[in-house]
């Protein structure tokens, strides 16, 4: 592995932790809001909302397997007719829209009572009235829950309101027919505790509040092997859970019952009908059966007829193994001996090796392939003893083939005696009387009526039985109960969701924001888009000198002495004595690209190095009016014949070893003037000259100079600046990069931000940023 290669390896193998939760820590404050808010609004939902109170009972099912009363949804269940019982059939059931309906109607929860002016408590069994609607007018029933008010005058009367108008004054028990409906209001055992109530009353359908109930309702097996049913149900007044649960369970059994009843005694009638037609069947077909006996003296050919089929099967076996037998040979011949296949081995098959001799050269064939095999991992195709082993294999193979034709011919033999034998036999079979046939035909029919007739005789005297012992299909184990503790809504579980919902929506807002960024933030950005050795990051400087100082211990400083030593890293491969040219280039305008050209150049003139800066982005040149330097420049020299390369060199103030070529004035035609064959004899005589070269050179996704030059660059220095540079652009860069368009290519990451991780671990700024607070540190 070359420098370049173990650079890149390095490089890529850090990854900065804090890059990736910078974001977030910065913005810590969302996280203390987004919190404080969920956790308060939590607590104004749990101030208002209503408890859940959960009950449940746990029912037994019958097991009809294990004895017990006859269940006579099983008497004709060998037959699938019918219905059959079980457990997942019961849950539906028991979660049916009917059932449900009933236990409303029963325990009339429909209608619900509560305090004038209050929605909380329910007054469920503790209402001084008790209403009970018959019907509900259409137009109202579409309204419901409908309200209504009930003001109690005395022992008889009460008035009756909707809405703060008075719809009447009526008497308990007397039915009331209004625009409503029909229903009656009567006096509760509660009545006399409070005469002159005033109650709100809530009708609604009976369809609604069912399917309400059926929402809540559970029913769950409490093991794979059981029977066993926990029903569970939740409700703001535990006593309603309770007594819905424990109807539910009553209807349903008396559901049961009746329709056991019923398929019961329907059951043994269609029994009856059918045995006494199968006693008909019975008498004629045993009166046959004597006839054709009598008429046709048969004695006991069936015993012969069983010896015939059963010889016709074992020769039918014999000719299809033979049969199997040489379609294997030919398949061998064809995939093996007639095809290019020296390097495989004969398949050890029983077809094959039952014959010795072939046996014995298949094994002769297979050891020699192996050592064939093995001797061509260590020797060529054309070696002589591979291509001596191969002519074996050859004879071999011929060989096989003639004794796996004469096996085949063998096997053809065989197949034509046992056809032969075919023809004998099926010749005795065919001249089996038809009276056998037809003798099995009666035969057959009156033991499938007897059968019948058995089963059905036994299956009528069960459904008797049945009909006369039925038992509920649930017993209750236990019965509905319900804690005094509500399972909903769970405070600690409600604030923990508060709280990580809090924190995951800002979350999620920085996330999406960093994710949809298409800005460059990192050396990881970089890394992920472009393959390129990574040179190192240079931070954002306030100061207003345009190219470094020497003593310099600034972040910005340390950051290019750092990238100086990688960069000569890089460069390792070019001989120590030779001149090295350095090009800087970026993907737009704005980068930094002759900013870090320039630093570049300082930094390794500042080192003793002997360097010249180039400007060679000769349609934008800045570099010359930074430095305020003369009028002539790489342009000029360009341009004309007349003009020494020598005399557009310009010393730079206040550094001993570096030097400048600017390019001063645009160019008409700057493509066409950097493909000036003096360009390459600049760059030869330069290198002999000084010991770095650093050019300037134009962005590269913006015109072809860069490329036009790029054969004179022993590297590339590609500039992308955090925040500016997109993602887009490095793919771009990861394209030339791959095509080797910029030779010798390595990334600088420009203007970073200063992460509280990060230290060039030299001199004054590291001290100043170890001595900073931990809390500076933490946010950067």
């Amino acid at each position: 592995m070359d420098n370049k290669e173990k650079f890149s390896s390095e490089t890529s193998e850090n990854f900065n932790f804090m890059e990736q939760i910078t974001p977030y820590v910065s913005r810590w404050k969302w996280f203390v809001a987004g919190g404080f808010l969920a956790l308060l609004v939590a607590f104004l939902y749990l101030r208002y909302a209503t408890p859940l109170y959960k009950a449940s009972t746990i029912i037994m099912l019958k097991d009809e397997n294990k004895g017990g009363t006859v269940n006579e949804f099983s008497i004709l269940s060998d037959l699938n007719i019918g219905v059959k019982d079980n457990v997942e059939n019961e849950v539906e059931v028991l979660r049916s829209r009917t059932l449900s309906e009933k236990a409303v109607k029963k325990l009339n929860l429909n209608v619900s009572y509560f305090p004038l002016g209050k929605k909380k408590p329910d007054l469920y069994k503790e209402s001084p009235v008790n209403v009970t609607v018959d019907k509900l007018s259409e137009s109202f029933e579409k309204e419901t829950p409908l309200e209504l008010e009930i003001k109690g005058l005395n022992d008889i009367a009460y008035n009756l309101y909707n809405d703060g108008k008075l719809l009447g004054k009526y008497n308990y028990g007397d039915a009331v027919k209004n625009e409503i409906g029909q229903f009656t209001v009567n006096k509760s055992e509660q009545y006399f505790r409070k005469p002159d109530f005033g109650l709100s009353v809530e009708l609604d359908g009976v369809e609604n509040t069912a399917q309400t109930y059926r929402k809540v309702l559970n029913v769950n097996l409490l093991g794979k092997n059981t029977s066993v049913l926990e029903l569970s149900s939740t409700n703001s007044n535990k006593e309603k859970a309770i007594d819905y649960l424990n109807a539910l369970v009553e209807i349903y059994n008396s559901d049961a019952i009746a329709d056991r009843r019923f398929i019961s005694e329907n059951t043994s009638d269609f029994l009856t009908q059918r045995l006494d037609i199968l006693t008909k069947e019975i008498d004629a077909v045993e009166k046959t059966t004597e006839k054709f006996k009598k008429d046709n003296q048969v004695t006991d050919i069936v015993s012969e007829a069983n010896l015939y089929t059963q010889n016709t099967s074992e020769f039918e076996k014999r000719y299809l193994d033979i049969n199997t037998r040489v379609e294997l040979i030919d398949n061998v011949i064809k995939g093996f001996i007639d095809t290019e296949t020296t390097g495989k081995t004969f398949p050890m098959l029983d077809a094959l090796t039952a014959d010795p001799a072939l046996s014995e050269a298949i094994n002769e064939h297979n050891k020699l392939v192996l050592s064939r095999n093995e001797s061509a991992v260590n020797a060529g195709p054309e070696n002589f003893r591979i291509k001596q082993m191969d002519e074996q294999i050859k004879s071999l193979k011929k060989a096989i083939k003639e004794n796996l034709i004469l096996l085949k011919s063998n096997l053809n033999i065989q197949k034509s005696d046992i056809s032969r034998q075919q023809r004998v036999l099926s010749g005795r079979v065919s001249s089996v009387p038809t009276l056998e046939r037809e003798f099995r035909e009666i035969t057959r029919q009156q033991g499938v009526k007897d059968a019948l007739y058995l089963y059905l005789l036994e299956k009528r005297e069960e459904a008797e039985i049945s009909t006369v012992a039925l038992a509920p299909n649930a017993k209750v184990i236990d019965r509905a109960f319900s804690s005094n503790i509500p399972v909903s809504p769970k405070k600690m579980i409600i604030y923990l969701a508060a709280l990580i919902l809090g924190l995951v929506i800002p979350f999620t807002i920085i996330y999406l924001s960093t994710l949809l960024d298409n800005k460059i933030k990192n050396k990881s950005d970089v890394e992920k888009y472009l393959s390129a050795p990574y040179l190192g990051d240079v931070p954002h400087t306030k100061s207003d000198d345009k190219i470094i100082k020497a003593n310099s211990n600034s972040e910005f400083a340390e950051a290019l002495r750092i990238i100086r030593t990688n960069m000569d890293f890089i460069l390792g491969n070019i001989a120590e004595n030779r001149s090295k040219s350095i090009f800087v280039t970026s993907s737009l305008p704005k980068e930094g690209k002759t900013f870090m050209a320039m630093n570049l150049a300082g930094t390794f003139a500042l080192s003793g190095k002997k360097t010249l800066l180039i400007e060679m982005d000769i349609r934008n040149p800045k570099i010359g009016q930074y430095l305020k330097l003369p009028s002539q420049g790489l342009t000029n020299y360009l341009a004309s014949s007349d003009i020494d390369i020598n005399s557009v060199i310009v010393k730079v103030p206040d550094f001993k070893e570096l030097y400048i070529i600017p390019a001063k004035v645009v160019p008409p035609n700057p493509a066409e003037l950097l493909m000036n064959p003096k360009l390459t004899e600049m760059f030869e005589y330069l290198k002999t000259k000084f010991d770095y070269i650093i050019v300037d050179t134009a962005p590269v996704n913006l015109v072809a100079d860069t490329l036009l030059t790029a054969k004179n660059a022993d590297a590339f220095v590609y500039v992308v600046r955090e925040n500016q540079t997109t993602k887009e652009m490095l793919q771009k860069a990861q394209k030339l990069h791959k095509e080797n368009k910029l030779p010798n290519m390595c990334v600088l990451l420009n203007d970073t931000t200063v992460k509280a991780n990060d230290s060039y671990g030299y001199g004054y700024f590291q001290d100043k940023h170890r001595n900073k607070p931990w809390w500076k540190r933490i946010l950067g």
